[in-house]
């Protein structure tokens, strides 16, 4: 996937350092979501005092990502999950019926 600044990173690579507190949001749009992402960064050293890496994972396109990154001064990776591939193979993905 590509981070907020456009770099392919294999997520695999990531959790060869450590275990990692891995979150899906929607996007920079949401408040909800962005009230989490506050909540990660105000308490990102204590969660890594702990050994773990912090990584948001979104749909949005890697120049919204970053956008959203520096808004929110957020000191931990996000990526763009273009198409939803990596939420579908955790199964976060689906379809309301109409």
């Amino acid at each position: 996937m590509p981070n907020a600044h456009g770099q392919a990173v294999d997520i695999k690579d990531l959790l060869n350092s450590g275990p990692i507190a891995l979150t899906f949001y929607r996007g920079g749009w949401c408040t909800y979501c962005n009230l989490e992402l506050r909540a990660y960064q105000q308490y990102l050293n204590e969660i890594r005092g702990y050994g773990v890496q912090v990584v948001g994972i979104s749909p949005e396109l890697p120049d919204s990502s970053l956008s959203n990154v520096e808004r929110l001064e957020l000191e931990f990776e996000v990526f763009s999950d273009i198409g939803n591939k990596v939420s579908k193979e955790f199964g976060l993905v689906f379809r309301l019926a109409s």
